[in-house]
C-alpha cells in the first residue's frame, strides 16, 4: 500500500502537458505559410529588407536569408541551404494586444537563446511584431512603436503569395 500510495502523490506532483488552447491551435494556422520581411527598425533606425522570408509552420518559423546578389524579381526557394535559424513561439492571442514569447535556434551551432518577448497583430496578409526592448523591463510593450532611445524592434511581414 505504501508503494502505490508513493506512486499516486508522485504522478500527482508531475503537471501533466497541457495541449494547445483551440484558440492558439486556430492564431498558429493563420500563420501558416511563407513571410516576407518588407520593414523592419530598431529605435527608430531602419533596415534594408526583402532578403528575410520566414516560413510559419506549427509554433516555429524558419528564417530563410536569398543571398544579397540574387534576382529579386525571381522565384525565392526556400531549402536548407539558405535556412538560418528557427523561432519558436508561445503565443497568447486571448491578451490585448496579443502577446508572443520567442526563444531562437541558429542552425549552425544548435543553440537557443533566452526568450525575447514581443506584441503581434495579424491583419489579413500583414504581420506586426513588436519585440520589447530594455526600457520595458521585461514587459511586454504596450504599442507598436520603436522610437529612438527605445531599444525595441519592429518588424513588418507581408505574407507572400503562392
Amino acid at each position: 500500500m505504501g508503494v502505490s500510495l508513493l506512486v499516486v502523490l508522485v504522478g500527482a506532483a508531475v503537471p501533466a502537458a497541457e495541449p494547445a488552447s483551440d484558440l492558439v491551435k486556430a492564431e498558429l494556422k493563420k500563420l501558416e505559410g511563407q513571410w516576407l520581411v518588407v520593414s523592419s527598425e530598431r529605435s527608430g533606425k531602419k533596415y534594408p529588407t526583402g532578403n528575410e522570408h520566414w516560413v510559419f509552420v506549427g509554433d516555429r518559423a524558419r528564417v530563410h536569408l536569398r543571398p544579397g546578389n540574387a534576382d529579386k524579381n525571381a522565384p525565392f526557394v526556400v531549402n536548407e541551404g539558405n535556412l538560418l535559424l528557427t523561432y519558436h513561439f508561445k503565443l497568447d492571442p486571448s491578451k490585448s494586444p496579443k502577446t508572443l514569447d520567442e526563444t531562437t535556434e541558429y542552425k549552425m551551432n544548435k543553440t537557443i537563446t533566452p526568450h525575447r518577448i514581443a506584441i503581434y497583430k495579424l491583419e489579413g496578409d500583414t504581420l506586426t511584431i513588436c519585440y520589447a526592448g530594455y526600457y520595458d523591463k521585461g514587459k511586454h510593450p504596450g504599442d507598436f512603436s520603436a522610437a529612438k532611445d527605445s531599444d525595441r524592434s519592429l518588424i513588418v511581414l507581408k505574407r507572400e503569395k503562392k
